[in-house]
């Protein structure tokens, strides 16, 4: 039939190039492949499935708004490798990642690669950063998020992304510390917006009630977008 399947066992099958279109009519052009950026996603592991991983990456690369890109909870990094590539490639603006690799509270046991205690996540993280490639772009902050916007005050934001702790306080912390970073028209995207996490619901729908500068809004595979005017 013409068609060749492989098996990717690993990060480390995966070379940066392999994302670019190499048809031969655009060999010569880096135009990114989308179903490449699936493999090289789908070699890590993590929650995120492509459909919402090419949504991250469409919505960071196409965007017009001057600004950085934050990631709030990265685990393994399968949402960084989107939305790092996305940053790097658009030329636009530096991507931070946020997370202190212990998990949530309470939760610590769905964050187990191999060791118990997760001394082994920020290891593999920036591992599977440097086998795709990333690992120049992602600028980590290894801590809690209260700390880490101690050295962001001066960044402007034009693209975040809220997969940390699922509580109604965490989300609320994450919007009360991050949001006024944004730029107006920022892009905002809360991970896990679904009934399975109602702190997630309720304290997006508090957000909502309280403020009138969300310009678009709609969700998809239980991630929620808002745009917003400042």
């Amino acid at each position: 039939m013409g068609f060749e399947l492989k098996r990717i066992n690993s990060a480390q099958n995966i070379s940066a190039p392999d994302i670019y279109y190499d048809e031969e009519i655009l060999s010569e052009y880096k135009i990114a492949s989308l179903p490449s950026l699936d493999a090289i996603a789908l070699s890590i592991k993590g929650m995120i499935n492509p459909i919402s991983g090419r949504h991250l990456f469409a919505l960071c690369y196409l965007q017009s708004e001057k600004g950085d890109v934050i990631e709030i909870g990265s685990w393994q990094g399968r949402s960084t490798s989107y939305l790092a590539r996305a940053t790097h490639l658009s030329n636009n603006g530096f991507f931070f990642a946020i997370d202190h690799f212990k998990g949530n509270i309470g939760k610590e046991q769905h964050y187990t690669v191999e060791k118990k205690d997760l001394t082994d996540l920020k290891g593999f993280f920036l591992e599977n950063m440097k086998n795709i490639g990333l690992h120049d772009v992602v600028n980590l902050y290894d801590m809690p998020n209260v700390d880490a916007v101690n050295h962001l005050k001066s960044r402007e934001i034009r693209f975040l992304f809220i997969d940390g702790d699922h509580t109604h306080a965490g989300v609320v912390r994450d919007i009360e510390l991050f949001f006024p970073l944004l730029v107006n028209g920022a892009i905002v995207v809360f991970d896990d917006f679904s009934n399975a996490f109602p702190g997630v619901i309720s304290a997006v729908k508090d957000y909502l009630n309280k403020n009138n500068n969300i310009t678009r809004i709609f969700t998809l595979e239980n991630t929620l977008i808002i745009k917003i005017s400042k």
